[in-house]
Order: structure tokens, then sequence, then C-alpha cells
């Protein structure tokens, strides 16, 4: 009777060093799941930020578009400008030249 309940208490004992190293297990497997969690959450602001900084890019290239397209259009006013008061001297001469052909 006293063999079986050694073996019952050696039993016993066996099983409560394996539940304690169950519940250091289950904690060291808390602690990871907490870290991925916590790692996890960075992603996703990170991912938001870049999804943000995206829609600025997108938003603002029209803007850039428009402010080179109106940079060229005033150039392109200006040499016309340039080109008419060219036409208006080259028309200039051409009528002194043909005035001075017929005398």
């Amino acid at each position: 009777m006293e063999e079986i309940l050694k073996q019952i208490l050696t039993e016993i004992k066996e099983l409560r060093t394996d539940v304690t190293t169950l519940k250091g297990d289950v904690s060291l497997l808390k602690d990871g799941q907490e870290r991925l969690e916590t790692s996890l959450e960075k992603l996703e602001i990170g991912q938001k930020e870049i999804q943000e900084s995206i829609i600025r890019l997108e938003e603002g290239q029209p803007k850039d578009i428009v402010a080179l397209l109106d940079r060229i259009n005033k150039k392109l006013d200006k040499k016309g400008f340039e080109i008419q008061v060219l036409n208006k001297r080259v028309f200039e001469v051409e009528t002194e030249l043909e005035s001075l052909n017929r005398q």
C-alpha cells in the first residue's frame, strides 16, 4: 500500500512539473503573440501612412500638371506677341522695299 502511495506521489510531482513547464510555455507563447500583434499594428499604421501619401501625391499631380500647362501657355502667349511684333516689322520693311522698287 505504501508503495502505491509513493508511486501516486511521484506521478503527482511529475504532473506538477509538467504543468509548470506548460505554464511557462504558454506564457512564452502569449508574449510572442503580443509581440506579433504589436508588429501587426505597426505594419497597419505604416500601410495607412503610405496610402495617405499616395493619395496626397495623386491629388497633387493634376495641380502640378495644370501649373505646368499654365506656364507653357504664358510662354507661348509671350512668344506669340513677339512673333506678331516681328511680323509687323517685316511687313513694314517689305512695304518700304516695295515702294522703293516702284520708284
